[in-house]
């Protein structure tokens, strides 16, 4: 009879080793032949005391710190499965946690980049059943440099995006979002905008009588209006930005007087809407005559007609430039204005 049953033993009639009960696992019973598996991805394989295939691993190579999530589930419910993640030298660094029912959840914050080992095993001879495994992994964000910036401030980052500034710590804000603006439109003081001034670089026009601009592509992408100079004596700008011999003796065409001492003309820079209203960005120079609460009126073209329902309100003054309104829906190409100053 003992020699029967040692017998019977030898056979494997009775198999309680590690070693006997993966007999006749596949290869990846064994760390240094554990199976590439990817991020992200579910795979599904199968784990069996009773059949000899009791242990697989697996292993994935992450390229910098972070955080490793493992998610394993099974579909036998009266099975119990072991979940064990390994470091690049085997050192066990945390067993699976109870997740939901039938499942297993290690995290792992991962401080050394390289490759990172997962052992899924049935715990006891009776346990088989088949598995679910996903491996997860989020970046460490680069820690931000602090700056002296409000959140919610945004700032442009060239001329096609913007940065916003956020509180990313206590007592710490920095520019931490980048922002890209629509194809074909500019970021102009932290907002995207289409271009204010629709003029063609090298066009004319005239200034006033005797004086003209040019329309030059600056370092942004939009093109803007800068003095291209005077005419020379005897001379007027007529039409697009020409200067012309006055005809003398009628002929000659109304010639628009310079504003006199109580009205200041100054130069529309840019447009923009708030609250519903347009709002106009204003160079003034240095005009110390104008003041916040003037009225004024936006001038058509370059000349001195009033464009009719064009009057603005100046409700900021700050250095060489101001802020008006208008209830104007549009301006088409006027670009100058003329402000009561007495």
């Amino acid at each position: 009879m003992l020699a029967g049953a040692l017998a019977l033993a030898s056979l494997g009639g009775c198999c309680t080793s590690a070693r006997c009960l993966d007999r006749h696992s596949s290869p990846d019973r064994e760390r240094v032949r554990a199976a590439s598996v990817k991020l992200g991805v579910v795979h599904n394989d199968r784990v069996s005391s009773p059949e000899r295939d009791r242990t697989d691993w697996k292993f994935v190579d992450l390229p910098k710190p972070g955080k490793l999530s493992v998610q394993l589930h099974w579909d036998n419910g009266q099975a119990r499965l072991e979940l064990t993640v390994f470091d690049v030298l085997g050192v066990k660094v945390q067993d699976g946690r109870p997740w939901g029912s039938g499942g297993l959840r290690a995290v792992v914050a991962v401080e050394d980049p390289g490759r990172y080992f997962v052992r899924v095993r049935a715990s006891a001879k009776r346990d088989e059943t088949d598995y679910s495994l996903r491996l997860e992994f989020a970046p460490e964000r680069p820690a931000a440099q602090c700056q002296p910036c409000q959140p919610g401030e945004r700032r442009c980052l060239g001329s096609d995006g913007y940065l916003v500034c956020e509180q990313v710590s206590r007592d710490c804000n920095a520019w931490s979002r980048t922002f890209t603006c629509a194809p074909g439109v500019t970021c102009r003081e932290g907002q995207c905008e289409t271009c204010a001034e629709a003029c063609t670089p090298g066009a004319r026009r005239c200034r006033g009588g005797e004086s003209f601009e040019v329309c030059r592509a600056g370092e942004a992408s939009c093109p803007s209006w800068v003095s291209g100079g005077s005419c020379p004596n005897g001379e007027r700008c007529r039409g697009a930005g020409q200067c012309a011999a006055v005809r003398r003796g009628g002929g000659g065409g109304r010639v628009d007087p310079p504003p006199s001492n109580d009205r200041a003309r100054a130069r529309i820079i840019s447009i923009y809407r708030y609250r519903g209203r347009m709002t106009l960005h204003i160079e003034i120079g240095d005009n110390a005559a104008i003041k916040a609460g003037q009225i004024g009126h936006v001038l058509e073209g370059a000349g001195g007609e009033r464009l009719a329902g064009g009057e603005i309100r100046v409700s900021k003054v700050a250095g060489r430039f101001a802020i008006a309104t208008t209830n104007l829906e549009t301006l088409g190409n006027n670009r100058w204005v003329e402000i009561q100053v007495r």
